[in-house]
């Protein structure tokens, strides 16, 4: 009986984690993986679905950048709003690509899972700071 609680327990806990960290709650950088992992998993092409496609800069661009990035259809390319416009957002936005490079280890290419697992690291470490901190 006590382990079915515990195990319950476990698993409120890591929602509430998944929650907070892909709305942002714990960090940029933490909703930038949640957003990395978003994206794998929306690939269209199904060699890549469940898991199989690798991390790539491309895809830590788009999760980083978000809003400040889009499609051009006819140059069919990915486009990133002029500078002059956006200093900040920018300049924050590549700080956080290489935070989460540095998250993600030296290698690209870890998998849907490992993605969540390095995010899900950071986001326990987060969530202990914050409660060391409001105590």
């Amino acid at each position: 009986m006590n382990t079915k609680h515990q195990d319950l327990r476990g698993q409120l806990l890591r929602q509430r984690r998944d929650r907070l960290g892909r709305n942002g709650t714990l960090g940029p950088s933490i909703k930038a993986l949640h957003d990395l992992a978003t994206l794998m998993e929306l690939d269209t092409l199904s060699i890549y679905r469940h898991g199989k496609r690798p991390v790539d800069f491309e895809l830590i661009t788009r999760a980083c950048y978000g809003p400040l990035i889009s499609w051009n259809r006819a140059s069919g390319r990915y486009d990133i709003k002029p500078l002059h416009t956006h200093r900040a957002e920018r300049q924050s936005a590549e700080a956080l690509i290489q935070a989460v490079v540095d998250a993600l280890g030296a290698e690209f290419g870890p998998s849907i899972g490992e993605v969540r697992a390095v995010a899900d690291r950071l986001a326990v470490d987060a969530m202990a700071r914050q409660a060391g901190t409001s105590a």
